[in-house]
């Protein structure tokens, strides 16, 4: 069997269109296009058997892709400073056993969970949320660590390909961000975040509908992801009216435990 290829620019871009675009591919889809990762594949790219997009952005959870997960296992041989890898369920079942063989340590599985919005956004006006514009990037910029942008070279690149709803504290500071993580040609990709003192306020849920009804507005669909055991997050998707698609697992090596 042919060793794992490291993809250069050019044939990143052609893996883009090979791999497609849907709700569970759209981030690796915008990556991939983008040049805002690396990735590796097993075999011709127009028959690739198995494949690792690794995110610029989030690098210890690379997403899989393919059928053989011998040759899936061979390439996060090579693949840095992963911690979990999210699959195909299919995939992960066999995965699972070689991951204990090659690293000594029990793996445990986890369900991605991803729903898409197919009904007109309804908004939901909140008095401490409003869309972003460019003048915000400054405020941005010096907002904690979790709610700094992800998915795109910076807050700039992302506000002028999506959209981003802020919610701001009594001194117009942002507590709360949701944005568009990953954009393609039909799909939209949204991440949220809420500091815990501002969560159960109802700002997150206003501030997905303010970019769902933009990005509707521009022809695409939402896409939301979030994992099984995240409540909060599954709440939110179901008050915005976000209806289930699909699912993936992800494959997760305990840390330095012996198997």
């Amino acid at each position: 069997m042919p060793d794992a290829t490291e993809l250069q620019a050019a044939d990143r871009l052609r893996f883009a269109e090979v791999l497609g675009e849907a709700p569970t591919t759209v981030v690796a889809f915008h990556v991939l296009r983008r040049g805002l990762g690396r990735a590796w594949a097993v075999g011709p790219l127009d028959r690739f058997v198995a494949a690792v997009v690794q995110f610029g952005f989030m690098p210890k959870e690379p997403q899989a892709f393919g059928t053989d997960a011998e040759a899936l296992a061979r390439i996060l041989d090579v693949v840095p400073a992963w911690d979990c890898v999210e699959c195909p369920p299919t995939m992960a079942q066999a995965l699972g056993p070689l991951v204990e063989t090659r690293t000594g340590r029990p793996v445990r599985h986890h369900e991605g969970l991803y729903f898409e919005l197919r009904q007109a956004a309804e908004v939901v006006d909140h008095p401490r949320v409003r869309l972003l514009e460019p003048a915000d990037v400054p405020a941005w910029q010096r907002a904690p660590d979790d709610l700094r942008q992800a998915g795109h070279e910076d807050e700039a690149a992302l506000l002028d390909a999506g959209f981003a709803a802020g919610g701001f504290d009594d001194e117009g500071r942002l507590v709360s961000i949701v944005q568009t993580c990953a954009i393609g040609a039909r799909y939209a990709d949204l991440g949220a975040v809420t500091l815990e003192a501002w969560q159960r306020q109802g700002v997150c849920t206003a501030a997905t509908t303010l970019v769902c009804r933009g990005l509707q507005d521009r022809g695409f669909v939402p896409v939301w992801s979030t994992g099984e055991g995240n409540e909060a997050s599954q709440a939110v998707a179901r008050r915005v009216g976000f209806s289930r698609v699909g699912t993936t697992r992800y494959v997760i090596p305990a840390r330095d435990v012996p198997a």
